[in-house]
This record gives C-alpha cells, sequence and structure tokens, in this order.
C-alpha cells in the first residue's frame, strides 16, 4: 500500500481473519486453474486510484506472496474505492 499507493506509513488498518482448512470455497469460474488450500483473498478500501496503480499492486501482492509459497493462483484481490465521507474514527463533530 505504501509503495504502490502511497499511503502514509502509518495508515495501516489492517484486519486479519484466518479461516479453518476447507471453509473457503473458490471455485474456478472460468479462469483456467485449480486453487490449493493456501487460497488468500484480499480486500483493500482506498480511495482515488487509477487502473495503473491497481493493477501494479496487484502484481506486487502476487510477487510477494509467491515469495512465502502462496501461488498467484491462489491469491483473489478486490479492491473496494470510497470517500474520505465513507470513513469515521470515532470522534465525530456535529454541525448544528
Amino acid at each position: 500500500m505504501i509503495e504502490t499507493f502511497a499511503a502514509p506509513e502509518l495508515d495501516c488498518y489492517q484486519i486479519i481473519h484466518e479461516n479453518k482448512r476447507g471453509l473457503i470455497k473458490a471455485f474456478d469460474i472460468d479462469v483456467g486453474y485449480t486453487r490449493t488450500q493456501k487460497i488468500t483473498i484480499i480486500q483493500i478500501t482506498r480511495q482515488g486510484h487509477n487502473r495503473v496503480q491497481k493493477i501494479k499492486i496487484y502484481s506486487l501482492m502476487s510477487q510477494k506472496l509467491e515469495k512465502i509459497s502462496i501461488p498467484s493462483t491462489d491469491l483473489i484481490i478486490s479492491l473496494t474505492a470510497n470517500t474520505k465521507e465513507d470513513w469515521s474514527f470515532g470522534l465525530v463533530k456535529h454541525n448544528s
């Protein structure tokens, strides 16, 4: 995120959830390959990035995860765009 999207170094809100083996069902949907038990799904919520940046993050994540033995065929990345108004960090100021 820092390298590709120029996110601030401390801007790292991460939720990591590990499912028991067999709980994720990610079948071949005409992509032409078989997935293994190393299936990894990454959901990114960010704002204001172009197609080139998105493709770059997909590629970099794939390369980095292959280094720890997660094949590219087991990687699913979903990027959701939003705006600053879509976030609240707990202290909301109300204007009358």
